[in-house]
């Protein structure tokens, strides 16, 4: 999956506008970065065959973070 691949799936998840997400993007700045979005993209991904861990996810600063762990 390419970066903007990455970005696109995490917009969609947390309900962001197409396109307004970078890697650089603090999380704590979104209004959908939230215990139950968390868990949301944690769902999304395991559907998609990624296992990810959720403390890794929950300490992720910006959308890069995230991004480099799927």
């Amino acid at each position: 999956m390419s970066i903007d691949e990455k970005l696109e799936f995490i917009e969609k998840i947390l309900h962001e506008p197409k396109f307004s997400l970078q890697e650089a993007t603090e999380l704590n700045s979104l209004n959908g970065w939230e215990s139950l979005n968390i868990v949301n993209l944690e769902m999304e991904l395991i559907a998609k065959g990624v296992s990810i861990d959720e403390a890794q996810l929950k300490s992720c600063k910006t959308v890069g973070e995230i991004c480099r762990l799927f």
